[in-house]
């Protein structure tokens, strides 16, 4: 009989394998609460460009860092990298280039 202490070969293997997988669902259920953000967020940019005539910065630069978030989620669900995403690192920063207005 073994106590709790003592793991067998097989329960060494799989625990990390299921403590991914574990964290791998959660980053898809954000993923999808992510892309229902971007819904809001690409609704309220075309309010902007069709009432201002200009998109809002500040949200801009939030789709852009969000985009990225995403882009950190599936590399991580896809076996792409090991490195989990927010919260566990830091919110990815991006710089906007600078955009002239048209007339």
């Amino acid at each position: 009989m073994t106590t709790h202490s003592e793991q067998t070969p097989k329960e060494s293997v799989y625990k990390p394998i299921l403590i991914r997988g574990a964290y791998m669902l959660l980053f898809l259920v954000i993923s999808y609460i992510a892309i229902f953000v971007s819904f809001f967020i690409v609704l309220f940019q075309f309010l902007s460009q069709l009432i201002f005539k200009k998109s809002n910065e500040h949200l801009q630069h939030f789709g852009k860092t969000m985009s990225h978030y995403a882009s950190d989620i599936l590399n991580f669900v896809t076996y792409n990298t090991d490195e989990m995403p927010f919260p566990f690192k830091s919110w990815p920063k991006v710089k906007l280039p600078l955009i002239t207005e048209k007339n």
